[in-house]
């Protein structure tokens, strides 16, 4: 009987190591369209935050903040709600701004959305995430020392 459940265990280990993998290959062939797809920049400049994440805290919430995967809040009844997922980088007013869409739907509409202002610095990170409008979120970020050439580049590529 021990020999059976140990073979039992193994097992279950071997699938969930293959289901790992088949996920492993999924988020690859995701990441290669977006690459394909201009997402990250018109050189890819910004393909080494295809999984870079963030942790922010505030008074209230925790939020996991995925530069290009999605935006999610926990706390004060609050179980992982989804704020949306990475939709686009657009540049307005001046600043390069990263939109999410598509989040959990509040009651009575709309989907959740967020736009998160990327400003260039050392500290990088979430600096603050708000609620300007009902489900409609906004956020400061500094996801790279982003250098000015590149945000110029940037600029020119997603300026209407």
């Amino acid at each position: 009987k021990n020999v059976f459940n140990e073979l039992k265990r193994n097992i279950s280990k071997v699938e969930g190591h293959l289901r790992g993998a088949e996920g492993g290959k999924d988020d690859a062939e995701k990441l290669v369209k977006m690459a394909q797809e201009g997402k990250f920049g018109p050189d890819n400049e910004f393909l080494s935050l295809a999984e870079t994440c963030f942790d922010f805290k505030d008074t209230k919430y925790k939020y996991a903040f995925c530069v290009f995967g999605d935006v999610r809040q926990t706390g004060e009844g609050a179980n992982n709600i989804s704020l949306g997922r990475f939709s686009s980088l657009k540049w307005e007013k001046d600043k390069l701004v990263i939109e999410y869409s598509n989040g959990l739907m509040c009651p009575g509409g709309p989907a959740r959305s967020l736009k998160a202002n990327v400003e260039c610095g050392s500290d990088l990170g979430v600096l603050a995430i708000s609620e300007p409008s009902r489900c409609e979120y906004a956020a400061d970020v500094r996801p790279l020392n982003l250098l000015w050439h590149a945000s110029v580049k940037i600029k020119s590529y997603l300026a209407p």
